[in-house]
């Protein structure tokens, strides 16, 4: 028997109707308006020497960022790139080229990212009650007490993972939506 990939739960399964049915139904609560993606900016930058902005989700273009933002993209999900020079990033925006990582900010650096983040999330139009954070480590624990504080509910769906494992994940996540038409 064929198996398929369960984009919800990043692992194979027997491909069935029954299993078909039940990924189906773990994507529609992806649909949340109530939730977002953080996707980690990258070193790689698409910036030129004319020095001009451009928009966010055109600012990085390293491949772990732009499968990153296809996994939010195909579940329908508002999301935003998490940078340690601007916050929450909206994928609009445009941006300067920086080169700053959140290990590079000192401690007061970091509580004022904190403090920057925390309005971000909750200017927001929407009360946001689950965020999916595909970063590494360093963000996921700079940006958790945020999170905690506001009783945001987080999901790491690449937690643990090396590089190339993530980027493994999500080839099989993008080759799912491929397959079936993002249905």
């Amino acid at each position: 028997m064929k198996h398929i990939w369960n984009p919800v739960r990043l692992r194979w399964i027997q491909n069935n109707a029954r299993n078909r049915r039940s990924i189906e139904n773990q994507i529609r609560k992806y649909a949340d308006p109530s939730a977002i993606a953080l996707v980690s900016c990258s070193k790689a930058k698409a910036f030129d020497q004319s020095s001009r902005a451009i928009a966010a989700r055109s600012a990085y273009c390293s491949p772990l960022f732009d499968k990153s933002k296809a996994w939010a993209e195909n579940r329908d999900l508002q999301w935003g790139v998490l940078s340690a020079k601007y916050g929450i990033i909206p994928p609009v925006q445009e941006i300067q080229d920086y080169d700053l990582t959140i290990n590079e900010l000192s401690n007061k650096q970091k509580q004022a990212w904190r403090d920057n983040v925390r309005e971000q999330l909750s200017s927001n139009n929407v009360q946001i009650s689950k965020v999916y954070v595909l970063a590494g480590k360093a963000y996921v624990d700079a940006i958790n007490p945020v999170l905690e504080e506001l009783k945001i509910e987080i999901e790491e769906p690449l937690k643990g993972k090396q590089i190339g494992e993530r980027l493994s994940v999500l080839n099989n996540d993008i080759n799912f939506w491929r397959m079936n038409d993002g249905k």
